[in-house]
């Protein structure tokens, strides 16, 4: 599964970093995890497959991040 830095986030999603990373520690991305300060966070795609509730997962397709193929697998 493809993981996502913090800024390719804010930019998919169209928020700020901060937003980002405020949702991390409020566990909307549960599955973000940070191997080092210097690498920083990393969020799952499964994650932010999770928010097609709040945003449609066709926004990720229009930006060529995610295959449609994948939205089959999107957890009620």
């Amino acid at each position: 599964m493809k993981e996502y830095k913090v800024k390719e986030v804010a930019d998919l999603l169209d928020k700020h970093e901060e937003t980002i990373k405020r949702w991390i520690r409020s566990s909307k991305f549960p599955n973000a995890y940070r191997n080092s300060d210097k690498e920083g966070w990393r969020v799952i795609e499964s994650d932010l497959l999770k928010l097609n509730k709040m945003i449609p997962v066709s926004e990720f397709e229009q930006k060529g991040t995610i295959k449609p193929e994948v939205n089959t697998l999107v957890l009620n």
